[in-house]
């Protein structure tokens, strides 16, 4: 305090130490002052009802629902203000409208809240706030930090991250979050916000998967808002609930415009003219007083205006979207040119990225003093905020609508040169962090008309994204694939799409791809490579379209392009390329019955692989975790299980030891079946719920496939039919909806079938069993047909008992033939005591007893100790 003289009381003087930064639309409405908040006291109490939920240890998550402008990020802030009001701890993040295009925003913006990591911090002192944080809350995130440090930018030269795949990067850090998630809550309960959910980018919404679920039995309330096209398979929780937004009232709509307009008689008939335009929705009600200001039509202050036009006179817009653009019209031309050049860079942008466009695109060059003035006239219009001054200026647009209607104001030919103009300013502000941008430039290339610039930063981002993230992976190769299409005089092009066509049959088959699409690439990369003899590429291929074939339930069809792929890669002595050939053509000879060859195309690739344990993952992905995978899964259709055993033991080691995360769910699934035909109920539950997990967190539709049809099969052979039943039919719904996995369909049919049969589904289980063997014998998958005839034997034995002798033995006599001719002995016994059972139906005590005792004598020499002991059971007197 300080004593002027003059002064009659002292003058308090005050130190300025920085400047905050208004992060959001939200945060400058609330610096300018909100329009009042009205009409929300339902879904208010229903958020209050799910934190008092969360806080008492039953973790909730609520998704609120509405189209633009409703409200939902208003009525978000006002609830988190009310939870950190009371002390609860709030973090939040937002998802930017070109979110999806750069991997991760909204997540590391969410790390970054909750560590308390400011714009000016420097990486040692954001690593000093990680670490103290982490260490507070559980001291086993220590081996976590340098991978943690990494993946937020602020990585210590001193202790790097281990050298490990992307894959195995991301299964770390997920369970990073899961673990993040519950060890808050043990200290206090929190509430996380994530903003504009249906911007968000695949990575981070596989990361929001996995918070969701671990946000189960803590003190977690989740909280999210999109729009109604957002979906997430984490939305059937049972501790998920949704809060659609519904336009406002009639009642609220005049509360609303009494605090915009005033009291003035002349305003009295404006809000039911206002409500029957708008529909109740609160912007466009903000976005029509704006505009009646600006027409002249509104004269005065907020909260004190008049009305100088009859209200009948008024012209209302009958879209907000009209209103906007008639507000663009009236702007100036200096401030719409600068308006739509700001909307090509998207809902946020820096003000040095707008900068260096308007002095490099060529339109409306405006100098530092014009583009500022020009700026301050746009936010006092409240078209653009200013969202952070520090430690550079940023800006943001109020609304993700006036950013579209910005932007399509403007013909499509303009705006190429400053999109062009964007990329090209990204390149150079943003050149240490390229990988990150991959995709955001891509994009920005491909609205400047640069095909094979667009292509080949498209490539990158599916470098980038790889195994981790395969569906983002072949995502991008589509859009390399569809941009180079028409460039056929460049060799560059040819050359990249010819790449484009290997990764997406490679990619695809993780995620499914129509025959008819398979068909198209394959024949059009066939002619792009004709006359050329990279015989890699030829091998990757054909590799991609023996997989796909195998995996669809072809086969027959897959065959000859695996014997081609052999043949070309032998001719090359490669031991990579001869190795990668034999992986899709030995699954094929294994899907025909040719069991024997498969397992002698089998041994060769182990001896390669001996050589070298991590061939192939450069050529397509995999190593020798593969190899052991299918040995495990031949040898189990063997009934050779305690050799199955060893190998599937294998394929983890080197599956762990290369991070090789797809492959590591596939081999538990087939693990969970080898345990399943042994009778093992414990390690096949097991083994099918680390499948599961794998497999959600890589987001390969195959994995997920597979491991929820393991997991099935599981549960059948617990007797929880009912679980069984819906775990079955989501792998069934999925594989043919998505064309992937389809070469399982009849063992899952097969499966199901008998799952309905035990829950009194007598019609359906009939109907099922025959349909298995349609699938098998259609498909030619001769050891799934062997499963499908026991299913139809089981099936018929169970209803109609003696009447279908002459039908049953049909069936487990051809089971047997099958089993014969395949070498799939591991279902011998399993026949065996289904001719059991029919003999007991038929009062032939001793074809019983011998029929048990040669079921009994197989399940012991094979090692089926489960089933063994249930027959024992069956035979004791």
């Amino acid at each position: 305090d300080f004593e002027l003289k003059g002064a009659g009381a002292p003058l308090r003087v005050y130190e300025l130490q920085g400047l905050g930064a208004l992060r959001t639309r939200l945060d400058s409405s609330r610096s300018r002052g909100f329009s009042k908040f009205v009409g929300r006291d339902r879904e208010m109490a229903s958020l209050d009802s799910a934190l008092e939920a969360a806080i008492a240890g039953n973790g909730q998550v609520v998704g609120v629902v509405a189209e633009a402008g409703t409200g939902k990020s208003r009525l978000c802030l006002e609830f988190v203000e009310r939870c950190r009001a009371r002390g609860v701890r709030v973090n939040e993040a937002h998802c930017p409208a070109h979110g999806k295009t750069i991997p991760y925003l909204p997540l590391l913006e969410m790390l970054r809240d909750i560590f308390g990591i400011e714009a000016r911090d420097s990486d040692h002192d954001a690593r000093r706030k990680i670490a103290g944080e982490l260490m507070l809350l559980d001291e086993s995130f220590q081996t976590l930090l340098p991978i943690l440090f990494e993946f937020m930018g602020v990585a210590d030269p001193a202790k790097p991250a281990p050298p490990m795949s992307p894959e195995g990067r991301q299964q770390k850090l997920f369970a990073f979050v899961r673990h993040l998630v519950q060890a808050r809550s043990a200290i206090e309960p929190a509430v996380l916000l994530l903003d504009d959910l249906h911007w968000i980018d695949p990575g981070s919404d596989a990361f929001l998967a996995h918070s969701v679920e671990a946000a189960a039995q803590t003190r977690t309330l989740w909280l999210v808002n999109f729009r109604p096209e957002y979906h997430a398979d984490w939305m059937s929780k049972s501790f998920y609930q949704q809060l659609p937004l519904r336009p406002l009232g009639a009642e609220a709509i005049a509360a609303l415009l009494s605090d915009l307009l005033g009291s003035d008689a002349s305003v009295a008939a404006l809000p039911a003219r206002v409500h029957e335009r708008t529909g109740g929705n609160p912007f466009f009600i903000e976005e029509i007083v704006q505009s009646l200001v600006e027409s002249g039509s509104l004269v005065g202050t907020t909260g004190a205006y008049r009305l100088v036009t009859d209200v009948e006179k008024l012209e209302i817009p009958g879209t907000v979207q009209s209103v906007l653009a008639a507000r663009l019209d009236r702007l100036p031309e200096r401030e719409k040119r600068l308006l739509q050049t700001a909307s090509v860079l998207g809902k946020e942008f820096s003000g040095a990225l707008l900068e260096r466009v308007v002095a490099t695109s060529g339109r409306h060059v405006l100098t530092g003093a014009e583009l500022a003035d020009a700026l301050a006239a746009l936010a006092r219009a409240e078209f653009l905020f200013e969202a952070s001054l520090y430690p550079e200026a940023e800006y943001a647009f109020k609304h993700p609508l006036t950013q579209e209607v910005a932007y399509k104001s403007q013909l499509a030919t303009r705006r190429v040169e400053p999109h062009a103009a964007v990329a090209r300013a990204i390149e150079q502000l943003d050149a240490d962090r390229l990988d990150e941008r991959a995709a955001l430039l891509a994009y920005h290339w491909e609205q400047a008309g640069e095909a094979l610039t667009s292509a080949q930063w498209h490539a990158r981002a599916a470098g980038i994204a790889g195994l981790d993230s395969p569906a983002e992976a072949l995502r991008h190769w589509g859009k390399v694939w569809e941009i180079l299409a028409p460039l056929r005089s460049s060799e560059d092009a040819v050359a990249l799409r010819r790449r484009a066509a290997t990764e997406l049959l490679i990619f695809g088959f993780r995620q499914g791809m129509s025959d008819e699409r398979m068909d198209e690439i394959f024949t059009e990369a066939k002619a792009l490579g004709a006359g050329r003899v990279d015989v890699r590429e030829q091998v990757r291929l054909l590799y991609g379209v023996t997989v796909h074939h195998m995996l669809s339930g072809a086969s027959r069809r897959a065959i000859p392009y695996g014997e081609e792929g052999v043949a070309l890669a032998d001719a090359t002595g490669d031991i990579e390329m001869r190795w990668a050939a034999r992986e899709p053509y030995e699954l094929a000879l294994l899907q025909l019955g040719e069991l024997g060859e498969a397992l002698r195309i089998n041994d060769e690739q182990v001896a390669f692989s001996l050589e070298d344990p991590a061939i192939g993952k450069a050529m397509i992905g995999f190593t020798t975790s593969n190899t052991f995978m299918h040995r495990g899964w031949i040898l189990m259709e063997l009934g050779r299980f305690e050799e199955g055993v060893a190998a599937f033991q294998r394929a983890e080691e080197f599956a762990r030891r290369f991070a090789d995360g797809e492959v590591l769910s596939w081999n538990d699934s087939f693990r969970s079946r080898l345990h399943e035909v042994t009778g093992d109920v414990h390690s096949a539950l097991a083994a099918a719920r680390r499948a599961i997990e794998s497999a959600e967190k890589i987001g390969s539709g195959l994995a997920r496939v597979v491991a929820h049809g393991a997991n099935g099969a599981a549960l059948a052979l617990a007797g929880e039919w009912q679980a069984a039943r819906e775990s079955l039919e989501f792998a069934l719904a999925t594989a043919r909806a998505d064309r992937v996995a389809l070469f399982m369909e009849a063992h899952y049919v097969a499966t199901l079938a008998e799952a309905q049969l035990h829950l009194g589904e007598a019609a359906r289980a009939r109907e099922l069993a025959a349909e298995a063997i349609v699938l098998a014998s259609r498909q030619e998958i001769r050891v799934a047909e062997v499963r499908a005839q026991l299913a139809q034997a089981r099936v018929l034995l169970a209803l109609d008992g003696a009447s279908a002798q002459e039908q049953a033995e049909a069936a487990l006599a051809r089971a047997l033939v099958l089993v014969l001719a395949t070498g799939a002995r591991a279902y011998e016994p399993q026949i065996y005591a289904e001719r059991a059972r029919l003999a007991g139906l038929l009062s032939d005590a001793p074809g019983r007893q011998r029929w048990l005792r040669e079921a009994l004598r197989l399940f012991t020499e094979m090692g089926a100790t489960g089933h063994a002991e249930r027959v024992a059971r069956e035979l004791a007197p």
